[in-house]
């Protein structure tokens, strides 16, 4: 029975084999046709091209071990021998490999000749993807292509796990960095971006509680204006939204030096009031609960007067805040001085500029002008200019050479002084006043 078996397959394989003993090529065919001259093993000639070749099926171990599962253990001939790996499990997983000499190689086509990806990448069965620990400093020239993320997924930046995170963009040289970080959170937010571009220039993106972003016109910076030069008290109320203020304040102007009825047959003069001190600074962090108390200083009165009587002075200006607690003040002027000469020169000195304090800019008010006498022949009288405030000028100087009188000009702008009287010998008592200073101001700018 066994000497039938064996005879049987030499008679089969006589058949099927085509030996050429000249070229020593081996040709395996249905009809005897002589192996190209060209193959050692020729499986194609006298063969229908519907038949195909079958690979000895092998489960690897391992990639470095040739036995198992071969038979016996490798030599140097066996370097390309060439199997069907069935074992998942192994290097690529299923599919063609070569023996090197030292590894089963995985033939490219059938699966993946990479055995390993890092730096960012990493080797899932036979496919290399996306996603892994950097282990070297890394660059991606884009050389003028776009690098896109589309998809409904997240890009984040920073682990998950933790409460931390900081995203940065900088120029080759690390100057300029842009940064975005973030620090502890209990729960994490997002904020959703506008679909659409400003519709017009100078537009901020604004949100709602939920982290929504929409494009807003801001609100003009200035939100309002206090202005207030009514002598005496007030309270105003700040505009909403008013997160600062800037505070401008000047005294009141002393008035000028006036003449009086009994100073007549003399000559006579008064010297300018002084201008009320400026005050102005700003105040941080106002709030809808700010008060604001605002005091302006009344002009001086002008009024007669002799024999170096004063005319009365300007009244102080003053901001009282609370919450928080500040206090601005710019005080009057003082009044000018009158006098009468009956045979001398005099230079009488005009009343002095207030002093302000307070603020971040504290300026004195100007002095009065000086009221001056001069009997060196013909007799010539001047009186004092009023002071001249931050806002303008005080009552204008006079003089004369006449027997007449002039009364003194009361002040032109705001904190101003005003100007003194004048006459040269009076033959009847006439009274003459001094010009009138002019009252305080506050200003305050919201913001």
């Amino acid at each position: 029975m066994k000497t039938t078996r064996v005879l049987t397959i030499i008679t089969l394989f006589g058949i099927g084999v085509c030996h050429q003993a000249n070229s020593q090529n081996v040709g395996i065919s249905t009809t005897g046709a002589i192996p190209s001259v060209n193959a050692i093993l020729d499986l194609n000639t006298g063969n229908s091209n519907n038949l195909g070749l079958i690979i000895p099926n092998v489960s690897l171990t391992s990639l470095s071990s040739f036995k198992p599962p071969i038979a016996n253990a490798a030599t140097t001939g066996d370097k390309g021998m060439m199997v069907y790996n069935t074992n998942a499990a192994v290097g690529s997983g299923v599919g063609y490999y070569y023996w090197s000499g030292t590894a089963w190689v995985a033939v490219s086509g059938s699966a993946s000749t990479v055995t390993g990806a890092n730096n960012g990448l990493t080797l899932n069965s036979s496919n290399v993807q996306l996603g892994g620990a950097l282990l070297a400093n890394t660059a991606i020239t884009s050389g003028g292509f776009n690098l896109s993320f589309t998809g409904t997924g997240l890009f984040q930046l920073g682990a998950a796990s933790t409460s931390t995170g900081t995203l940065q963009f900088y120029n080759s040289g690390s100057a300029n960095a842009i940064g975005i970080s973030a620090g502890a959170t209990s729960a994490a937010y997002n904020l959703t971006l506008p679909t659409a571009a400003p519709s017009v220039n100078g537009q901020l993106l604004a949100s709602t509680t939920a982290g929504t972003m929409s494009w807003t016109t801001p609100p003009t910076v200035l939100k309002g204006i206090i202005y207030d030069t009514t002598a005496g008290v007030s309270t105003p109320t700040l505009a909403a939204g008013t997160t600062w203020i800037l505070v401008k304040a000047v005294g009141g102007g002393g008035a000028g030096g006036g003449l009086g009825n009994s100073c007549y047959s003399t000559d006579e003069a008064g010297s300018g009031g002084g201008a009320g001190g400026y005050c102005e600074g700003y105040l941080q962090n106002v709030t809808g609960s700010t008060t604001i108390t605002i005091t302006v200083g009344a002009g001086g009165t002008g009024a007669a007067g002799c024999n170096n009587s004063v005319a009365s002075g300007g009244g102080n200006t003053t901001v009282v805040t609370t919450l928080p607690g500040s206090t601005f003040t710019a005080n009057g002027g003082s009044g000018g001085k009158s006098t009468q000469v009956a045979s001398t020169s005099v230079n009488l000195l005009g009343g002095k500029g207030g002093y302000a304090s307070g603020g971040t800019i504290n300026m004195p008010g100007a002095n009065g002008g000086n009221a001056i006498v001069s009997q060196t022949g013909s007799d010539v009288v001047f009186a004092g200019e009023g002071g001249s405030s931050i806002y303008g000028n005080g009552g204008p100087q006079q003089y004369t050479r006449d027997n007449v009188n002039y009364p003194g000009i009361n002040a032109l702008s705001p904190g101003a002084g005003g100007g003194g009287a004048v006459a040269v010998q009076q033959t009847s008592a006439i009274a003459t006043k001094g010009g009138n200073g002019a009252h305080g101001m506050v200003i305050i700018y919201e913001y």
